[in-house]
């Protein structure tokens, strides 16, 4: 399922996320979170992670008109496996949209290292980092120099308090990393037009919603006005020096 990422802006769609679900008519449909539950207790969140990742990049080559940009979710857990032969003939085969790899904050206290080893061979193949669900947990806010993400994607929740102290602090933080960093902020859980402003006055220049559009097959999903540049800032030398061996 894929949902569209939109210029709060301009209106445009700049990218979509590529996200995970059960096999049709199971209790998984429709919960990504009992999945991945499930597969771990299986052993198999590793293998899961990798799957999912492959057919969020089939699905998006399979749309009318890619956007410039496909987000694929990473699983903390499993961050540092080695890339699967068919993720890795996906990644050099030439795609027609940069990949942002998308991990939780969660990941950051864990497995700092791994992710950049991710970002060493995300950078050079001009793809990119995102950091997801930033505010839910603010401890994590010291982690982004050390991660450096191309795209800060504020947790829903400080859309839902605006007005909240710690919603002012932790966007007053995540914008000033922006500014100077170049990052692009993402608002996610927009359901309304009122949630647009809300958003902008948050600091985000993009946002992701059901006002947008719900997560769809990539057959059913029709946009209009798509981007034709991703707006991303380029690779900053540091990470680009870093790559990791593929093989």
């Amino acid at each position: 399922m894929l949902q569209p990422i939109v210029d709060l802006a301009s209106g445009a769609v700049v990218g979509v996320e590529a996200l995970a679900r059960g096999p049709a008519g199971t209790p998984l449909q429709l919960s990504p979170d009992r999945l991945f539950a499930a597969a771990a207790h299986a052993g198999l969140l590793g293998a899961m992670d990798m799957l999912c990742a492959e057919r969020g990049l089939e699905a998006a080559l399979m749309m009318r008109k890619p956007p410039p940009l496909v987000f694929l979710n990473a699983e903390p857990a499993v961050v540092d496996q080695p890339l699967s032969a068919n993720l890795r003939a996906l990644l050099f085969s030439g795609l027609p949209f940069r990949v942002v790899t998308e991990f939780t904050e969660r990941a950051l206290p864990t497995v700092p290292a791994a992710l950049l080893d991710i970002a060493g061979i995300s950078h050079p193949l001009g793809n990119a980092i995102a950091l997801d669900d930033v505010g839910a947990d603010p401890m994590s806010l010291a982690f982004l120099p050390l991660v450096d993400p191309a795209v800060i994607k504020l947790d829903m929740h400080l859309l839902r308090h605006p007005s909240a102290v710690v919603t002012a602090e932790i966007c007053s933080m995540v914008s000033t990393t922006a500014r100077r960093t170049g990052a692009r902020i993402i608002a996610e859980g927009i359901e309304t037009a009122a949630d647009i402003m809300t958003a902008r006055s948050l600091g985000a220049y993009w946002g992701q919603g059901w006002h947008f559009g719900r997560p769809a097959p990539p057959a059913d999903l029709y946009l209009d006005d798509v981007a034709t540049t991703d707006g991303l800032r380029p690779c900053p030398p540091w990470l680009a020096s870093t790559r990791r061996k593929l093989v």
